[in-house]
């Protein structure tokens, strides 16, 4: 298998381009530092020498999904429910490390998400609700107490867009 550490050191050209092939990954290295740190951020450095995905509890799966995606440096990110399944702890630890990426303005998000914490955490800037493919509504955040109160059907049928 791959580790963790592996895959990424091969995936993101900021780690593989300072690192030799043959010592990836070496004491030597002071991105190792960096990568470590950037683990940690997530809170996945003890899953590092593990196997990709082996044996990961839902909540590690996902801060290791964001990392890989991060370590990538996108312009663009798609994030479909980044907050489904994870517990309380990690929800934070999730949502501040998309809330900093947001304060970078550095890449443009788009987050699908049916639950209020990560799009508050976030503030995110523009909410839309869709219904079968269609744009049924655009606003801002003052929604989602109409959302709570009343569910989605106060929205169908009027577009807004």
């Amino acid at each position: 298998g791959v580790t963790l550490e592996e895959f990424i050191c091969r995936i993101c050209p900021d780690y593989v381009c300072r690192m030799p092939e043959d010592h990836l990954m070496g004491e030597s290295c002071t991105c190792r530092r960096e990568l470590y740190d950037d683990f940690d951020r997530l809170g996945i450095g003890n899953l590092a020498g593990r196997d990709l995905n082996d044996g990961f509890s839902g909540g590690e799966m996902k801060r290791s999904e964001l990392f890989q995606v991060l370590s990538m440096r996108p312009k663009i990110m798609f994030l479909d429910e980044p907050d489904s399944g994870l517990d309380y702890d990690s929800l934070k630890i999730v949502g501040k490390e998309l809330r900093a990426i947001k304060d970078e303005k550095s890449t443009t998000m788009v987050i699908i998400s049916h639950h209020r914490y990560v799009l508050e955490f976030l503030e995110v800037d523009t909410v839309y609700i869709l219904q079968n493919g269609q744009v049924v509504y655009t606003g801002d955040m003052s929604v989602i107490p109409k959302l709570e109160e009343k569910g989605y059907e106060q929205f169908l049928g009027e577009v807004t867009a």
